[in-house]
């Protein structure tokens, strides 16, 4: 499994905007500490892989990246990395808050992934901080 090269893998990468739990999703789903994890918007800067093996799928590599609603001049660049992240992704995973749901931004890349065809999953985060009425 180590010896499988990146463009062997199945692409797995996680969207979303600033501060909704993506690094904390990648850090739950590898069962490590792979993405600095902080409550200052922003604190992922370039995306982060994590090659493993997932079965029965077999081998991956989850990648984490920046929030799509970055401001500012770094803040373009960190949205231009994950837009190519986008282009070589495989399966795309749009991480959302409990409190605020999809957002225009999330709507912008759920059409780009829809665009190009690749097949996506929604997580809805930080439930517990929200106040739900479940019917």
């Amino acid at each position: 499994m180590q010896n499988t090269p990146r463009s062997n893998r199945l692409h797995i990468a996680i969207f979303g905007k600033r501060n909704v739990g993506k690094s904390s999703l990648i850090n739950v789903l590898t069962n490590q500490d792979i993405a600095l994890v902080s409550d200052v918007a922003g604190t992922t800067t370039d995306p982060v892989y994590k090659a493993m093996e997932i079965l029965p799928i077999g081998p991956a590599v989850i990648i984490d990246t920046a929030g799509l609603d970055d401001e500012g001049v770094l803040g373009s660049l960190r949205i231009k990395k994950t837009i190519e992240v986008l282009n070589k992704t495989e399966l795309a995973v749009i991480v959302v808050t409990a409190s605020e749901g999809i957002t225009t931004f999330d709507e912008e890349m759920i059409a780009k992934i829809k665009e190009k065809k690749i097949p996506m999953v929604g997580v809805i985060n930080k439930v517990a901080l929200s106040y739900f009425v479940w019917i």
